[in-house]
């Protein structure tokens, strides 16, 4: 051998034992690895509303595991490429921490990777997970800069970021953009303008989310569980609650999928207007 490549052995030998592991083959397979154990964590017991405290400190351990898992990919040199990311990224936030989600990301970018479609997407959500609204809508910007394409779901999560945000503005903005853009909203789409409505102060709110549904049918939209949820909300904000029986009727005669959760709404609604 010669003197460079009689080096060069060295120089393995002494990774190996060192633990770092090398070869095309190897990183992937690590890579895939990483992606199984992200996609795994925080399935666990997903609830809504606030935490047990079981379930807090599941959350913890599994973000320390997620944490632990980016600096072990480091020490065995594995870049972080954008299925990992996204990946990583939506595990954190699962678990309630956007810190660790914005850290993949910066992890992505010091590799050397570019950010995808799916990778902007989950960072806008992780921006406002953190209270950060500005940077979650700033992100459209970069991806107009990077010439990443921009999908229904990338609007669908602005317009929520915006709602949340009480931007009605900006919520519809993001709505109309997205048709000029050629495409077509999903019920997605529709259902974050109309859970906006549903919270909206006052008698108006029923008047608009039933004008949001309406424009719904009429595009050929059909509306889900999660529409009925966002209507029954309106009919209790405005004291309607004597239209929630026809509701409940209507929810049954179109057999809308997982339609338990809409009527769990209406209940909940009912019992409300019975104690008061």
């Amino acid at each position: 051998l010669s003197a460079a490549a009689l080096a060069s052995l060295r120089a393995q030998r002494r990774e190996l034992r060192q633990g770092v592991l090398m070869g095309g083959s190897v990183t992937r397979a690590l890579r895939d690895l990483a992606v199984e154990a992200a996609v795994a964590i925080g399935r666990h017991g997903r609830q809504q509303g606030p935490r047990s405290p079981t379930s807090e400190q599941r959350a913890r351990a599994e973000a320390r595991r997620l944490y632990r898992m980016m600096h072990r990919l480091r020490a065995c040199r594995v870049p972080v490429d954008p299925r990992l990311a996204t990946a990583a990224m939506s595990a954190a936030l699962r678990v309630g921490e956007p810190s660790i989600a914005l850290a993949y990301f910066e992890r992505l970018h010091a590799d050397g990777d570019k950010a995808d479609t799916r990778v902007y997407t989950t960072l806008i959500k992780a921006h406002a997970a953190a209270g950060r609204v500005s940077e979650a809508l700033a992100v459209e910007q970069r991806m107009n800069a990077e010439e990443v394409p921009m999908t229904v779901l990338t609007y669908n999560t602005l317009m929520a970021v915006c709602a949340r945000a009480g931007d009605r503005r900006g919520m519809v903005k993001y709505f109309e953009a997205l048709q000029e853009r050629g495409l077509r909203p999903t019920i997605g789409s529709w259902n974050v303008v109309l859970n906006f409505c549903a919270k909206l102060p006052g008698p108006r709110c029923l008047v608009q989310a039933e004008d949001v549904l309406r424009r719904m049918r009429a595009r050929g939209v059909a509306p889900d569980a999660v529409s009925y949820a966002s209507i029954a909300e309106a009919m209790t904000a405005a004291d309607r609650t004597d239209q929630l029986e026809a509701l409940i009727s209507t929810i049954d005669e179109e057999e809308v999928h997982a339609y338990m959760h809409a009527c769990t709404r209406v209940l909940h609604a009912r019992i409300h207007a019975c104690i008061d």
